[in-house]
């Protein structure tokens, strides 16, 4: 028949060229064909960097939805996170009540944290070890020999006053005391000093008065000698604690002194280190019950709560919060209780899943969000 021609066939099926029309792979791996549009709104949304965006995503149950975000953010955060940042919390000792927060370039705060962990470890075996040794005995000594010697010369002093004037100084339970003699030499009583003729009795409590004044001034004196001994065996405290400390300290302001707050916070530890020598010196003697432990010194001051480490973050953190309640996302501060008695410190403050996905992404299911009874409240 004209215009007609028998058909082979492999003609009688139609074949489409897959090369031409195949949708991306990404698509097709995600499960999200047809979906073009949603996956530019998404690399849209992404990438804007202003403050007060997010990204909402909604569709049917099954389509791909959150293994397509997770496949895309990871992406992307892949390739960013360049000036990422460690967060830490350390002791103000100016104002104890309010921590300083410190924010470190990525893997800084945990190398700060082990450095401040190895460095009490160290000093605890250095600073004893310091005043042990024969020099410092030997200064200590001396302070204290030449303290008792000017102490001894002044009760002296006393003892020769009262001894002219038929007095004896003698140790009571309260401290010096000055009591009458009698003409043998021997103490008077109570009883011996009332049965005295009421004139002998003025006298002997004329001279007791103006004895007892000279006693109340060298007794001024024993406590200013007494002061002065203190503070200059606290000055030579300071000196070794400074020498045991010092270089331990130096180190970290080298590694740490190129951040000012890290500068200003090591030379408060220095100060503090040096004032408070004695708790590296030697632990607490005080008695011990079941009921109340013998406490001992505590070095958390020293300690560095590194509440967001980034060292082990490739590229820019994604974060997945599963339970958004509001101390999941915001943060908290935690308490410990110890004799009924509830306390908290800058140790305690626990990060948030926003404070860990700074820098990155946050992504949360927003039926979670309005089902967490803390957060839906201020919401509304």
């Amino acid at each position: 028949m004209s215009g007609y021609r028998e058909l082979k066939p492999e003609e009688l099926a139609w074949r489409l060229d897959d090369t031409e029309v195949r949708p991306p792979a990404r698509d097709i791996e995600a499960g999200m064909l047809g979906q073009e549009r949603a996956l530019r709104a998404l690399d849209f949304g992404l990438g804007i960097k202003g403050f007060g965006y997010n990204i909402f995503v909604m569709g049917q149950v099954g389509v791909g939805k959150a293994s397509t975000v997770d496949r895309v953010v990871g992406e992307r955060a892949s390739n960013e996170g360049a000036g990422l940042r460690d967060w830490v919390y350390v002791m103000d000792f100016r104002n104890p009540e309010k921590p300083k927060f410190v924010d470190l370039p990525r893997g800084t705060g945990r190398a700060l944290e082990e450095d401040m962990d190895r460095l009490v470890a160290r000093l605890k075996q250095a600073i004893p070890k310091a005043f042990e040794g024969e020099e410092f005995e030997k200064k200590r000594a001396a302070v204290t020999a030449e303290f008792n010697a000017l102490t001894t010369a002044v009760i002296e002093e006393v003892e020769t006053a009262a001894g002219a004037r038929e007095f004896s100084l003698e140790k009571g339970p309260h401290g010096l005391v000055l009591i009458p003699r009698k003409k043998d030499g021997s103490l008077m009583s109570e009883a011996e000093f009332e049965a005295q003729p009421k004139d002998e009795k003025d006298r002997i409590e004329k001279v007791g008065s103006e004895l007892q004044v000279t006693l109340s001034e060298a007794m001024r004196k024993v406590r200013e000698l007494d002061k002065d001994m203190h503070a200059r065996l606290k000055d030579m405290f300071r000196e070794v604690g400074m020498f045991a400390a010092g270089h331990s300290i130096d180190e970290l302001v080298d590694k740490y002194g190129v951040y000012p707050k890290m500068m200003e916070y090591l030379e408060e530890v220095r100060e503090d280190i040096v004032g408070h020598i004695e708790d590296f010196r030697s632990q607490s003697e005080g008695p011990q019950t079941p009921f109340m432990p013998r406490q001992e010194p505590s070095f958390d001051k020293y300690k560095v709560n590194l509440v967001v480490d980034n060292s082990g973050v490739v590229g820019a953190p994604v974060v997945h919060e599963p339970n958004p309640t509001y101390a999941n996302l915001f943060g908290r501060v935690e308490q410990k209780v110890q004799y009924g008695m509830a306390s908290t410190d800058f140790t305690m403050i626990k990060a948030g899943a926003l404070h860990r996905a700074n820098g990155g992404y946050l992504i949360l299911n927003a039926m979670d969000v309005l089902k967490s009874p803390s957060i839906a409240f201020r919401i509304r």
